[in-house]
């Protein structure tokens, strides 16, 4: 759960500075295992910072969430995937997952749309 730990830190350091330019944070926008470099079996940073832009916490963590727990795969049962997007929820302060599921809609509808 390191993951949504330091995705937390990130947005927490970003809020309030000037970077931010009065929205949530400096959101990365693109956070996922294709993003994550790890050692050893710890997260050692971020990379691809192209999309990196003010923006909210919600949709960078429904992102996170979404990449980090293979959602649109289906990897998992819906149930395994229910409480590893409550254990990522829970790791970052995140106190209302159905908003990050609703986030989560809501893009793939938009997404949707665009490909029509």
């Amino acid at each position: 759960m390191q993951v949504a730990r330091i995705i937390r830190n990130y947005h927490d350091l970003t809020a309030g500075s000037r970077l931010d330019q009065g929205h949530e944070s400096v959101a990365h926008h693109e956070l996922g295992p294709h993003n994550t470099i790890f050692q050893e079996n710890h997260l050692i940073g971020f990379i691809d910072w192209d999309d990196a832009a003010p923006g909210t916490r919600l949709r960078d963590l429904a992102n996170a969430v979404w990449c980090y727990v293979n959602v649109d795969h289906r990897k998992w049962p819906a149930g395994e995937q229910a409480r590893r997007m409550q254990l990522k929820c829970t790791t970052y302060g995140w106190d209302d997952p159905i908003a990050i599921v609703n986030d989560i809609e809501a893009d793939v509808q938009q997404a949707l749309r665009n490909h029509e």
